[in-house]
């Protein structure tokens, strides 16, 4: 008999993917759907509106409502395993354990929530980036002490999660994407401006904000190749980057693969944020190196090529990029595709899912 799992996530199966954490929560559902053991259910937490019960947890579109939507979704689907898509959903996590003891819930942390929105905090200090952090940080405590298994991306973020609430993960699963692509067809190149180029791929969150200011304040003038900054609201911040000759905004697109495909190499110039990298899963995915710091290499370490060397300063950087310039590299490196194949796709999660589920 099939083990009947309900999958509760915040993001539509067939949304467009615009984030990191849509794009991984996606694949999920995609890996489950896979395994012939699990009859898989999946429920879709509404949009809710803000109110002061965000502040005691109630974030993404939970509500007293759709908790009781869930409740009931369980009881008339006999549901022995609930898949809690976000450390965020824990006041979901508490009143499901309440009332189905014996419900299996395992929440998989896209990161931990605490010390993301800490980050966060920090870097623009108000009331509301504090309030934030707070109701992430009460929701999430509720995941770390309700949740019968909790999955992490990497080991990391297990310790950081003992490091805050005392408690390691149960597993580990890496970040993985799916290839929606077809790698034998060559993309044309008529909307790219540039004809050589190195990429830069992340919508306009802090941690990327910041790392493409340093990036073209320390290091884009000083290399011989123009990089482009591909993602969601850069847009915002075209004018002020491109007071440097060697940046180009292009801002969200539809499509990846045709940047990727004529770009010479990858950037990742990340010095915060938290979890794993969409970014370098995806330069393996379409086979290219990345020149990037050792905060966006963790959870890759054990996977990239041992001549692949962190990028920490400045002059690192400049060092890297010139050096990668003056050589001639494949428009798909197919070894690296071949670490994605091994290490970060659908097919390689199949097996960590079936052992955590099963």
């Amino acid at each position: 008999m099939k083990k009947r799992v309900l999958y509760i996530t915040t993001y539509q199966d067939d949304s467009p993917v615009k984030t990191g954490r849509a794009s991984l929560s996606n694949t999920h559902i995609k890996i489950l759907k896979n395994i012939p053991e699990i009859a898989l259910s999946i429920f879709m937490l509404p949009k809710a509106k803000a109110s002061l019960r965000r502040l005691w947890g109630y974030l993404d579109g939970l509500s007293g409502s759709s908790i009781q939507s869930v409740i009931d979704t369980i009881t008339t689907q006999n549901i022995t395993t609930v898949y809690i898509d976000g450390s965020n959903l824990g006041v979901l996590v508490g009143a499901l354990k309440r009332q189905f003891p014996e419900l299996v819930v395992i929440t998989f942390f896209h990161n931990v929530e605490a010390h993301f929105f800490w980050g966060a905090f920090k870097k623009s200090v108000s009331l509301r980036s504090f309030l934030v952090m707070w109701a992430n940080y009460y929701a999430e405590r509720k995941s770390v002490k309700c949740s019968d298994s909790i999955i992490t991306l990497n080991e990391r973020d297990s310790i950081l999660l003992n490091t805050v609430y005392h408690r390691e993960a149960s597993a580990l699963l890496p970040m993985i994407i799916s290839s929606d692509f077809n790698s034998q067809d060559i993309p044309h190149q008529e909307s790219i401006c540039v004809d050589k180029y190195c990429l830069f791929v992340g919508g306009a969150f802090y941690a990327n904000l910041d790392g493409v200011r340093w990036y073209a304040k320390n290091v884009a003038p000083f290399v011989s190749i123009k990089t482009l900054v591909v993602g969601k609201g850069f847009e915002r911040y075209k004018e002020a980057l491109e007071e440097n000759k060697n940046i180009v905004v292009v801002g969200g697109v539809d499509n990846l693969y045709a940047y990727y495909y004529y770009a010479h190499f990858v950037i990742a110039p990340i010095f915060g944020g938290a979890g794993m990298k969409t970014k370098v899963a995806e330069a393996l995915m379409y086979g290219k190196y990345v020149a990037a710091t050792s905060e966006a290499m963790i959870g890759y370490e054990n996977a990239v090529p041992n001549d692949w060397r962190a990028c920490n300063t400045a002059e690192m950087f400049v060092s890297e990029i010139n050096k990668k310039v003056g050589q001639v590299l494949p428009a798909t490196d197919y070894k690296l595709q071949c670490i994605y194949q091994h290490h970060f796709s659908v097919s390689a999660a199949e097996g960590i899912m079936s052992r955590i589920l099963l």
